[in-house]
């Protein structure tokens, strides 16, 4: 019974262990992202190369074309 007891134990507390390395690997997506990203230089582009984007408006289709090229 004993045994029982410390196996179900062992079983519980086992994934306890293993949250620390997902934050971690979080953590480095998170970092890459805003080292490496190309987020920043898109909506550099958008903003001050096309500019505002009001409905209907060519700005926007050239946001609508410039986007559908990067993704």
């Amino acid at each position: 019974m004993r045994y029982l007891g410390l196996l179900l134990t062992i079983l519980l507390v086992g994934p306890i262990w293993s949250q620390t390395d997902d934050k971690e690997q979080l953590k480095a997506i998170y970092d890459a992202s805003l080292t490496q990203g190309k987020s920043y230089t898109w909506l550099n582009y958008l903003s001050n190369q096309i500019g505002g984007r009001l409905t209907g408006s060519v700005q926007a289709e050239q946001a609508v074309e410039y986007t559908k090229q990067k993704l």
